[in-house]
């Protein structure tokens, strides 16, 4: 009977991590179809196939179910450049810097709620939350931080958490000033305001290249 007992909790469970799935999918997927301002919780629950009601057994706003859903996606990113820095063959500050920009690659999502998660998605949210989310991220910067200062023996001890977050700094910024607009569509085919095009890749791994290089010991 307490092996049966057992059983059914883990099936709950299991349960209720699928549902709690089901919902950053749900709310991933209409944020591609519709404005972050105009989606709504009973949105959310619906492409979930659940009940609004049940949406607040796990979240208390919408804010917070976005920021689980980064933090699902941070989660993904800092393992696969983990492994990627765990298997470099090259230490240079470029090959280094390209490593990071291509595990950038397919995760529009991740970046796009980077843009908005100090203006946006942390001024709603319960205060528990918003620090055990700093917690967990904290975690993962010191453990990546320490392989990028294994890859590059110059970078000063505690500099590699340093590097990422200025590579976050990047990312926000570079993603706010290429993100197409009419008035950038517009100017692409100006001659005279092409300067003003900018590529987000190209321009990431040129100045996070830079960066690494200004933050190596001289010899």
């Amino acid at each position: 009977m307490v092996t049966k007992g057992k059983g059914e909790r883990a099936r709950r469970e299991e349960d209720k991590l699928a549902r709690r799935e089901a919902l950053l999918d749900s709310a991933l997927r209409l944020w591609d179809e519709q404005s972050y301002t105009d989606l709504t919780m009973a949105d959310i629950a619906r492409g979930a196939g659940l009940a609004k009601s049940s949406v607040y057994l796990y979240f208390q706003t919408k804010e917070e179910v976005f920021l689980a859903a980064l933090e699902r996606l941070l989660g993904g990113w800092f393992g696969d450049v983990n492994t990627a820095l765990d298997e470099a063959r090259t230490t240079g500050p470029a090959e280094v810097a390209a490593l990071l920009v291509q595990s950038l690659d397919s995760r529009e999502h991740m970046i796009r709620l980077l843009a908005i998660l100090n203006g946006v998605l942390e001024q709603n949210i319960p205060a528990e939350v918003g620090v055990g989310f700093k917690a967990r991220l904290m975690d993962h910067l010191i453990r990546t931080g320490a392989r990028l200062e294994r890859c590059l023996p110059g970078l000063p001890p505690g500099h590699g958490t340093r590097v990422l977050l200025h590579l976050n700094a990047l990312v926000v910024g570079l993603q706010q000033v290429t993100a197409e607009t009419p008035a950038l569509r517009a100017a692409a085919g100006d001659p005279a305001l092409a300067g003003l095009v900018l590529d987000f890749r190209a321009e990431l791994e040129a100045a996070l290249t830079a960066l690494l290089h200004g933050s190596l010991r001289e010899e």
